[in-house]
């Protein structure tokens, strides 16, 4: 009989130490979620005003790309400053 009130007792345990490490994890998540709001906040606050392009920038790349050329073509045109400013700034624009 004792035996019995010995396992109710530590299924207490087990089920209450589950629930306090629960609510832990939940009071993390919380202040987490807090700071990338925060963080969120702080990029929109920043975020550059950008004109709308007129259309795609002419670096001489069709999208979507089709093979491992296209993509080393790609990477050759982006490492020119003004092509990677025009592909960034109309990626901004789409996204």
């Amino acid at each position: 009989m004792n035996s019995g009130i010995t396992d109710i007792k530590l299924n207490y345990v087990y089920i209450l130490t589950a629930v306090t490490q629960i609510l832990k994890t939940l009071e993390v998540m919380r202040e987490e979620q807090k700071k990338l709001k925060r963080m969120v906040s702080q990029l929109l606050t920043r975020r550059p005003s950008v004109e709308e392009p007129s259309g795609l920038p002419d670096i001489g790349i069709s999208f979507p790309l089709s093979s491992i050329e296209d993509m080393d073509s790609l990477d050759i045109t982006l490492k020119e400053a003004s092509n990677a400013t025009a592909l960034v700034s109309m990626c901004f624009w789409l996204c």
